[in-house]
């Protein structure tokens, strides 16, 4: 490992082996991994590159913000600011491509995780193959779809993730931004195709509205979105959202059910010419939903009081997923069930590295959650229920 990095001098990290429940013998080997991966010297050239272009880093996190998208591959940006937030995120990572590294070799994802294209995809493929080793399964590796197979069941899991959609970023923005302004019924309609700079399309898109409500018009069309304002008279602001003829709110179950069907049909022709094999499909929800509140003091309480209508939201949301999940895999004749990860609230610093996120299990008639204790069962449980029917 090089000596670069300010978390491999022992004075620096002894005092966190604690806090994180960690041997030192573990915490060295999962920074070796990362570090193999990205020294030094390129990381922070790319830490340095990243910063003049965008002009400032305020993200430090493996993953996006919710309804965001990542500007580069945050490993080597993590690995240049120093601070136990930041070092946790790479135990977490390097503790995953340990054990997948232990047990598949190197495989693609581990290649592809340096990329800034590939490294969403990679990640969940690496986080999806460390939990299935942990829980003592024997997957092996795959280079197309399913990722794994689990050839005991068997049964096979395909990991699959991908860039939230534009227009739910520039959603999610709008939906912010506007909560400042004095209207009465705010519509708005999302016309945007392909891929556009969101930052932009919300600025224009404020700017419209502000103009709109300056001058008292009612309409305003522009390319890429329609903005109607209803001087209705109503105690309380609306807001409404669609793309096209779809609500805001009714997307994220199309969204989730429309990857299900191509990774559906991924595998068919991956398994062409093959027995037929069942298959799970793990999803990575993080960046769709943020972490639902779970009031623990008065404040937050409190918190949760006043912003009540926003995380109702949030639990609906989940459920539509859920709901999505169960209706796709109900007439699928080869997804019989969903792994959703998910963003969760870490109640102790040994969280931070090692049960970061939580993981549910849904399939045609429940959702469970998961861990490396009782995946295996569930797995099992799901392979021989669709290995009678």
């Amino acid at each position: 490992m090089h000596q670069g990095y300010w978390f491999l001098t022992k004075g620096e990290y002894e005092p966190l082996l604690q806090r994180f429940g960690i041997t030192e013998a573990d915490y060295l080997a999962a920074l070796q991994e990362v570090t193999t991966l990205f020294p030094c010297e390129s990381s922070l050239r790319y830490f340095r590159a990243a910063g003049a272009r965008l002009g400032s880093l305020s993200h430090f996190d493996l993953l996006p913000h919710p309804n965001q998208r990542l500007p580069y591959n945050p490993v080597p940006i993590l690995l240049n600011v120093n601070g136990a937030g930041t070092l946790s995120q790479l135990l977490y990572l390097g503790l995953a491509l340990r054990d997948i590294k232990n047990a598949l070799g190197l495989t693609k994802a581990l290649r592809d995780l340096t990329s800034d294209d590939h490294y969403r995809g990679a990640l969940f493929e690496i986080e999806v193959g460390a939990e299935l080793v942990r829980s003592g399964l024997k997957p092996l590796y795959r280079a197309t779809s399913p990722d794994y197979l689990l050839a005991e069941l068997p049964l096979g899991i395909e990991a699959t993730t991908r860039d939230v959609p534009i227009a739910r970023v520039v959603a999610e923005r709008l939906f912010a931004t506007l909560a400042f302004f004095e209207f009465k019924h705010l519509s708005i309609e999302l016309t945007i195709r392909g891929e556009q700079h969101d930052e932009q399309v919300v600025h224009e898109i404020t700017k419209d509205v502000e103009r709109l409500l300056s001058t008292g018009e009612t309409e305003l069309v522009r390319p890429y979105c329609r903005i109607r304002h209803d001087l209705i008279d109503s105690k309380e602001r609306t807001v409404v959202i669609n793309f096209g003829d779809c609500r805001y709110e009714t997307t994220l179950s199309d969204l989730i059910k429309n990857r299900l069907a191509d990774k559906e049909e991924q595998i068919r022709k991956r398994l062409a010419g093959r027995p037929q094999m069942n298959c799970v499909a793990a999803l990575d929800i993080r960046s769709l939903l943020a972490r639902p509140i779970e009031p623990e003091s008065e404040y937050e309480r409190q918190l949760a009081e006043r912003h009540q209508p926003y995380f109702d939201r949030l639990r609906a949301l989940r459920q539509e997923v859920v709901r999505a999940c169960q209706a796709f895999v109900v007439q699928s004749p080869l997804i019989k069930g969903a792994l959703l990860w998910e963003r969760k609230r870490i109640k102790a610093p040994a969280d931070e590295v090692h049960r970061r996120y939580s993981i549910s299990l849904v399939t045609a008639d429940r959702s469970i959650e998961v861990d490396s204790h009782n995946l295996s069962e569930e797995l099992i449980s799901v392979a021989r229920a669709n290995a009678r029917s």
